[in-house]
């Protein structure tokens, strides 16, 4: 395999690592101060959970719904993080490989779409634009996992 095509696929995986491990970390900050574990003034943490408990309360499903919703979406993103770990070790040490990459990349995918059905179940479009261009990305790099080779 070409060098270029190489470095291209690395970086892909290397990207999507760095987004999930980032996301994942200041989402469960975010859930550590919510249970008091941390300080409200903690900087490193998405403040997500205040949008996600604002979207419950207008249907009056305050306190657990929330929290379990919230820390799904933390966990996936964690194990997203995980997936695309093994993906780049994987590709690392088999040279070519991009097998866990294809499923990490589609498994990012069917999160952006959760998500997006989330928002539109819950009419919440202020915040759909993000989760439309992640997917837009995620396709993108799976395209460019699938078609670029050498």
């Amino acid at each position: 395999m070409h060098k270029t095509t190489r470095i291209f696929h690395l970086s892909i995986m290397g990207f999507w690592l760095l987004y999930f491990l980032i996301t994942s970390i200041t989402n469960f900050f975010d859930l550590f101060i919510t249970l008091n574990w941390l300080d409200s003034n903690f900087l490193f943490a998405s403040h997500n959970y205040s949008l996600i408990e604002a979207v419950f309360a207008e249907y009056a499903w305050l306190g657990w719904p929330a929290m379990i919703c919230f820390f799904a979406i933390a966990l996936a993103e964690a194990a997203l993080c995980f997936v695309f770990i093994l993906a780049f070790k994987n590709y690392m040490m088999r040279g070519n490989d991009l097998k866990m990459a294809k499923i990490a990349i589609t498994s990012s995918m069917m999160l952006w779409m959760a998500l997006i059905l989330g928002q539109e179940f819950f009419t919440i479009y202020q915040f759909s634009e993000t989760a439309v261009r992640l997917m837009i990305a995620a396709i993108v790099s799976a395209l460019g996992l699938y078609l670029i080779k050498d």
